[in-house]
């Protein structure tokens, strides 16, 4: 099975709360485009799908937490 790997965009919301709710994380479509969105407008965040003949079957995100490594550190 080929599997892509690209950026999230809002329109995967449903594709994503199915999934999430497969997970024991249940929400509604509407609460995912929601968080989505926060994460698609930060420059420190990035979201990830992956599609399996064009069916979403996989989905994270991630944060670039390198300043808040550095003031840890500095605070140590």
């Amino acid at each position: 099975m080929d599997m892509l790997y690209r950026r999230a965009v809002l329109q995967d919301s449903p594709e994503i709360a199915r999934l999430s709710g497969q997970l024991g994380y249940p929400a509604k479509a509407g609460q995912i485009e929601e968080r989505l969105a926060s994460i698609l407008n930060a420059a420190d965040h990035v979201a990830i799908v992956a599609e399996a003949q064009t069916e979403l079957v996989g989905f994270t995100s991630t944060q670039d937490n390198t300043k808040t490594q550095q003031v840890f550190r500095k605070e140590l």
